[in-house]
């Protein structure tokens, strides 16, 4: 009995008193948790479903435009697509657990559903991550070549280049992220006294420097820094052919090539900023990297709440990058916008057609309706007038 008084004084002990009162200990949100939760659950909806819509559309006219217009857009065929799954796992996982109050985590059951698909989860998503900064590159550099040197557009940028690069570009990537078929894996709780629960991490117990400083540093320099840097020069190089008076001048030039100049150069606008908007998103990634090594070393003291704001901030910023590109095109395309509404009129087509059909019905019902509730006069006036407008239009 003294070991039972001794740890309070109660007359209980320390783990009857947490079992006791667990279920009225409330953790009190701050108010920045407050807000970003409220925040998350009333903008994150809009980006999935604008991105979801946005996405579709420019992969398909996109699509058509490769062929037509610039062999360029065949990239962003691929980056839309890209972008939507990106938009889903990152946002829709953080909306879902916003919802369940940070309860439900999707891509977590997903990793920990088996040691194969922990493998192939992290292998898939760390190449898709790269592969769409890498493709930005090459875009960047085409629509540099744009900008700059018009006279090489026919030569430099077609569908066969780009199928070629964006092959390549697959397979480095490929190459390089390989490692993750036998470097992670799932942890289960027997292996290793230390870990109580399911985990999918970095198994290769061969090298923790790999783990802890190579492979990160590595990841960060080709996945942000490389791209971010080479996106930069492209956008500095293009301004200097984007200023410039004389961009009509080789419209006759490309007319010899191009049925649509006009969409050319527009489209060649819209991908200058979609290149800036990479850019930017890319220095979000890199200041966000920068700010979790600093906090994690000690290097960088934040406050709880600030630290927060700061994070959702860049998350926020980072999911209006991928889910607004449709609207450049939008705005600085009129073929794109002529497109979309005529796309959007076919899609709205059947509807009218139907709502006509359901018209004319309820127009004729109500005809006859009123046909037979019509009193036996002006039955017979109305009678009387149609044999006299009959005659007068037979003489």
């Amino acid at each position: 009995m003294d070991s039972v008084y001794a740890g309070n004084g109660t007359g209980y002990s320390d783990d009857e008193l947490y079992d006791g009162y667990q279920d009225y200990y409330i953790i009190v949100p701050t108010p920045a948790e407050t807000f970003v939760h409220y925040f998350y659950l009333i903008v994150f909806p809009y980006f999935l479903f604008f991105g979801t819509f946005g996405n579709i559309i420019s992969t398909a006219l996109l699509s058509r435009y490769s062929h037509n217009v610039w062999s360029t857009c065949v990239y962003m065929t691929l980056i839309f697509p890209l972008d939507l799954i990106k938009l889903y796992v990152e946002c829709g996982n953080d909306w879902i657990g916003e919802l369940s109050n940070k309860e439900l985590n999707l891509s977590a059951k997903i990793l920990l559903m088996s040691n194969a698909v922990c493998k192939v989860y992290t292998f898939v998503y760390s190449l898709l991550l790269q592969e769409v900064r890498w493709i930005l590159v090459a875009i960047a550099i085409e629509t540099m070549i744009v900008l700059k040197t018009p006279t090489r557009i026919y030569n430099m940028c077609t569908r066969e280049r780009a199928n070629a690069i964006m092959l390549f570009i697959s397979v480095m990537l490929i190459t390089l992220d390989l490692h993750f078929f036998w470097t992670h894996g799932l942890v289960r709780p027997g292996d290793d006294p230390s870990i109580s629960f399911f985990m999918c991490t970095y198994v290769n117990e061969l090298s923790d420097d790999f783990r802890d400083y190579i492979w990160p540093n590595i990841n960060f320099f080709i996945k942000d820094i490389l791209p971010c840097c080479i996106i930069l020069g492209c956008i500095v190089v293009s301004i200097t052919g984007l200023v410039r008076k004389s961009s009509r001048v080789y419209d006759n030039y490309l007319e010899k090539y191009f049925l649509d100049t006009k969409a050319l150069r527009e489209l060649s606008k819209a991908m200058f900023v979609v290149c800036i908007v990479s850019f930017l998103s890319t220095m979000c990634d890199i200041i966000e990297y920068s700010l979790l090594f600093m906090i994690n070393s000690g290097i960088l003291e934040i406050e709880y709440d600030k630290n927060i704001l700061i994070m959702s901030s860049l998350s926020v910023s980072k999911n209006i990058f991928v889910s607004h590109k449709f609207w450049i095109f939008y705005v600085f395309c009129e073929r794109f916008r002529s497109d979309v509404k005529n796309l959007f009129r076919a899609l709205c087509r059947p509807f009218k057609w139907r709502a006509g059909r359901k018209f004319n019905r309820r127009y004729v019902e109500e005809s006859q309706e009123r046909e037979i509730t019509l009193p036996e006069s002006e039955a017979c006036l109305n009678e009387h007038f149609v044999a006299t407008y009959s005659e007068n239009n037979a003489l």
